[in-house]
Order: structure tokens, then sequence, then C-alpha cells
């Protein structure tokens, strides 16, 4: 495939550089190795275009292409899944926009470039070093490439993984974000939201335990040359053995009692862990979360009861007093979880002209004096403060600039379109702000969840999920199974949650389908629900490959009968590649 690459530079004018990175650049590739390559051009557009398939058929015959950005870099990546040969993941790289690196790299004096651009070109850079540390084969070349990958070595040497970086602010982050989500998954357990616990909640667990562990080790070592990859990736390389098996006793299976036993396994290795890292950094996290929510954990308890919506958002009603950056709030009834009357978590949005203010602690901290832990994550509309109250009550504000509402943005639409369908109580808004909010929410569509699922986008999800089974196999295969699940298996978990709305929406119709699985048992097929959540991987390998088949023919079924439903054309190449490689991965790894 290699030769392939080599004679494509040659015929395309446009190619200036191809490199390929990863395993399948080096020797420690198998017949399951993506082929990782960085496709540097003159003309990008040419190569993220959906409709644009010239090019692809030098390559040779393909059996799906796929379209995404990439999870590390967030660049564009093109996924193809070849007839014959290892799958391709290519990065497209505009050379214009690397020719500014270059010229940053090769100044003699610092250039005079705005601070933005400066942070920008930084970030390219330490990306690119990212891809090539782990090894790197120049394919093709008329620009000499490898010039400039020296200058970047040179730049990025001795510097650290950002996200391997750990300081005081950073561990106590993590440990509220950690402990906050250990809460949550208590208030949505009892609140008997299991899939949305599952599939949401403990995903964020798991990536913060897999970072925990990452710095753990680390400092254990004390090797800066350790390699501990991203998400778990690669963990039996890295990792400390017996933390490596005490991993496959975290995830969880379809129960109230597997997923609670699941959750304590992952804060006892959390608390483990922690407590040597802080007593070694002399860090002085908040002992006082870990304490009620462990506790109130145990006990299947709340930390406190709440009951009138009022008091808990007196504060939100009280913020734009005298700030004019506030254009918007309101609370929506997606996040609104409750259980006998209790309030257990509150989605709110604020909508402003100024979000790093609002993604500031101290902000929060001034309106709600009586919190327990502040935290930042990301959400779909961009930083999300997670607020967790004395009394036990969560509240997650999405932090909103409010120029997207006027841009066209089709991703953002149809999350805050979905927001307003399922119903909000407005707390605030400007004449301006609320005529657009009532445009938007008289024009959301009203019988479909997202809108209709329409040919686009069913195909967007239908590719992304065969793409995804198709690298879990070969991951589970490898007994890569933390980066299998905490990523892969959490993408096509979305993609068959989506996937199921859609289904609902037009097989049975009801007046709310929540997203995310939210409340899933009001608007599901019980067929399909129970199908979910017997399909959740765990345990060990074989029982993961099990779930995976589950999962594959779960999916399969729903979206044939809503293709079928809606006249969509499926592509029986692909699922059929796919399921061919899942059962040679089960094969392999049981004759190892």
């Amino acid at each position: 495939m290699i030769d392939r690459f080599k004679l494509f530079g040659n015929k395309s004018d446009d190619i200036k550089s191809i490199i390929a990175f990863g395993s399948a650049a080096l020797t420690s590739s198998d017949k399951y190795s993506d082929l990782d390559l960085i496709i540097f051009t003159s003309d990008p557009l040419k190569y993220i275009n959906d409709a644009d398939l010239e090019w692809v058929d030098e390559l040779g015959e393909v059996i799906s292409r796929l379209v995404v950005k990439d999870i590390v870099a967030h660049m564009k990546v093109n996924k193809l899944i070849m007839k014959d040969g290892p799958s391709l993941d290519l990065l497209i790289v505009d050379v214009k926009e690397f020719t500014q690196v270059k010229n940053y790299l090769l100044a003699e004096t610092p250039l005079q470039l705005p601070e933005n651009l400066i942070r920008l070109i930084n970030n390219y850079i330490y990306d690119f070093h990212y891809y090539l540390k782990r090894g790197y084969q120049i394919v093709f070349d008329t620009i000499d490439i490898q010039k400039i990958i020296n200058l970047v070595f040179k730049h990025e040497a001795g510097s650290e993984d950002k996200d391997m970086i750990l300081s005081e602010e950073r561990f106590n982050g993590l440990w509220n974000q950690f402990w906050q989500n250990c809460y949550k998954m208590n208030t949505w357990l009892i609140g008997d939201e299991l899939a949305y616990a599952n599939i949401m909640v403990d995903n964020i667990l798991k990536r913060n335990l897999i970072l925990l562990i990452q710095w753990y080790t680390l400092l254990e070592t004390n090797d800066k040359n350790l390699d501990v990859f991203y998400y778990g990736a690669k963990l039996k390389q890295w990792c400390d053995p017996k933390l490596y098996l005490a991993l496959f006793n975290v995830f969880p299976n379809a129960g109230e009692d597997e997923v609670r036993d699941a959750v304590l396994q992952t804060m006892q290795i959390y608390i483990k862990l922690s407590n040597h890292i802080a007593l070694k950094k002399e860090f002085n996290p908040n002992r006082l979360l870990e304490k009620q929510v462990y506790n109130a954990f145990m006990e299947k308890q709340l930390i406190g009861t709440v009951t009138d919506l009022k008091e808990i958002t007196i504060p939100l009603y009280k913020l734009p007093e005298g700030e004019d950056d506030v254009d918007a709030i309101f609370i929506s009834d997606n996040g609104l979880c409750s259980k006998d009357g209790s309030l257990l978590e509150i989605d709110c949005f604020l909508i402003t002209t100024n979000c790093y203010k609002y993604t500031k602690h101290d902000t929060w901290r001034k309106s709600f004096k009586d919190n327990l832990s502040l935290s930042n994550a990301e959400g779909a509309f961009g930083v999300v403060v997670n607020i967790l109250l004395k009394n036990g009550c969560c509240i997650n504000v999405n932090v909103i600039n409010n120029l997207h509402l006027t841009k066209n943005d089709n991703h953002f639409q149809q999350n805050f379109d979905q927001i307003l369908n399922n119903g909000i109580e407005l707390i605030h808004a400007k004449e301006e702000i609320l005529e657009t909010i009532l445009h938007r929410y008289q024009d959301a569509p009203k019988h479909f969840l997202a809108g209709q699922a329409d040919a686009k986008r069913f195909y967007n999800n239908y590719k992304r999920f065969w793409h995804t089974a198709n690298k879990m196999a070969a991951k589970l295969m490898r007994q890569d199974f933390y980066y299998a699940i905490v990523v892969l298996d959490n993408s096509m978990k979305n993609q068959l949650i989506k996937m199921m709305e859609w289904h609902a929406a037009i097989h049975h119709p009801v007046k709310n389908i929540y997203p995310q699985a939210k409340k899933i048992q009001q608007w599901c097929d019980p067929e399909f629900y129970a199908g979910l959540l017997r399909n959740f991987p765990h345990s060990d390998i074989n029982t993961m490959f099990q779930s995976l088949v589950g999962e594959v023919e779960l999916y399969r079924k729903i979206s044939h009968e809503l293709a079928y439903t809606c006249g969509f054309k499926l592509n029986a190449e692909l699922e059929n590649s796919v399921l061919d490689t899942i059962l040679e991965c089960v094969h392999v790894f049981e004759e190892k």
C-alpha cells in the first residue's frame, strides 16, 4: 500500500508530501493495523469533500469512506476501509498553512505576529510532533519535508505532552471532576437512568481514571521518555501489570448492582493512586468532597434533598443584574433529573458575549456560595461549568457564545433545537435574543428529535458505527481493551442511541424523545432497550467480543428497519467486511 501512495503522489500535482506514521510505518504493525498518513496538499478541499471520489479510485477499491475530525489534533481525516489492504486514515494538511509553520521555525528573530496566530502555530507544531514522535516514514516529497521535521523536533525537544503535565491546579481540577461524576452516577442510578449513567457519566469517570494512571505511572517511573500514549491506548505496554488486570473490573454490566460494583472498583483505584500522588507532590485536594460522595454512593443516598426549583435557581435569576454581557439564561427539561420530588441535576444554558468570564470558577463562587465543588468539562456547546451544591443538587452551566446563534453551524443548530424541542424554562433574555429563541423554537422540527433522519446524517451515523466497530475488533484482539471501550465502544453507543432515537420517532411517535439515552425507557422500543443493556463490554476480552457482536447485531436490526422505512440504501459489503474482521479477530485472539 505504501507503494501505491508513492505512485499517488507522483500522479497528483497538488500533493507536495506524504508521511506515514504510527504502527504501520514501523515494524509493530499486523494484518489489522490501519495505515496512518499525513497528506500535504495545495487543494485540501478536494480531499475533505464527501462528494469528490475521483482521487479515491487511485488507491484501489474502496468499500467505505468517512470524513471526520481526528480526536487528537482535530484535523480533518479520511477514513477508508479497503477491499484489499489495510484500512487508511489520511490526515489532510493545507500546505499553505504549513508554510507559515516553516517560516516561523526558520525565522532568525521572532516574527511580529498576533498572539492568537502564534498560539495557533505553536499548537500546529505540537500536534505535528505528537504524530511523528513515535516514528515515521517519508513516502513522497517535493518540499524537503525532512528539513521541516528536524526543525519541529528541535523546537519541541524536551517538552512534555501537554496532557501529562502534572500541576496542583490540574490535579485538583481532575479530582473535582471525578468525584462530581461519581456523585452523578449515584444520582442517575437513584433516578432509574441506568443507560444514561453507563454511556455518558461512567465514560467521564474512565477518562478521568486513565489520566490519573498516566500521571501516576510517569511519577513512579520518573521516566519522561516513557510513552503512555492517549486515552489508555497500548495500556499493557506501559501500565503496572497488577493495575492493568484490576482495570478489567471497572467496566459496568447491565444491572444496577453490577454498575455500582464497577464504579466502586473505579473509586477504590482512584483513591489509592490519587492519595499517593497528593502525598508525594504535597497537593491539597477537596477531601470533604471525596468523603461525602463516597459515603453517599455506598449508602445509595443523596447528600441532601432539594424539592424547590425556584430556590435552587435564585442565583441564576440574580446573575444578570448589573451585567450587560448576559444575553439569556434558561433551564432545559433535557437535563432535569429528579426522583420522588427531589431535584438531582439541572442543565442550565447561559448565552453570553464574555465566555471567558463565565467559565471562571470565581464568577460562580460569588453566585453559589453554598457550593461543595466546581469543575469544568467540554460539552456540545463549549465549556460546561459543573457546580455541586452542599444540598446535593448538581447544576451544569453550558456557557454559549452568542455568536453561535447566528452562525450557520448545523451541529450547533441540531443540538440547540433539540433542547428547545423538549422544553425550557426561561430565566432571563434580552429582547433580541428572546426573539431569536422563540423563532428557533417555532421552526424547530417537532416530529423528529433533531430533524428527520435525512440521508446525509443517516449515512454519517451508519459509516461511523461500522468503521469504529472494525477498529474496535482489532483493538480487542491486541487486548487494548481500555481504549477500545472508553473511546471506540462509547462512540458506537452514541451512534446506536441516535439510531434508536430516529427509529422511535418514526415507528413509535411519542411526545418527547430525550437525547443521550435520558429517560430512554419512556420512548425506546423495550426490545431495543434490553438489547442495549445486554451489550456493555466488561470483565474479560471474550465477554467484550461477545458484547461487540451483540451490539453490531442490534445496530444492524435498527438501522435496517429505519433504512427500509426511509428508502435509504445500505452498504452490505461494508457490513459483511466488518463482521468478517470481527470473527477473524475473535479467532486470532483465541488462538493466542
